[in-house]
């Protein structure tokens, strides 16, 4: 898990994310942290994350 998903993290191109930099908070763990993280930095309009695009990418197994 990245953990640091926020707009000075995130490199993009054509509206689209191509590249995460900076893992130093990168770990491995369950995805629900990590789509907790995601949520709660898209709640900041900066990062450019849209929250149902991030729900929809997350499918129970």
């Amino acid at each position: 898990m990245h953990l640091d998903v926020r707009s000075a993290n995130i490199r993009r191109g054509e509206g689209r994310i191509n590249a995460l930099l900076d893992w130093s908070n990168a770990l491995l763990g369950d995805a629900t942290l990590a789509f907790g993280r995601l949520t709660g930095y898209a709640r900041y309009p900066e990062n450019q994350l849209d929250p149902e695009a991030l729900r929809a990418g997350y499918t129970p197994l």
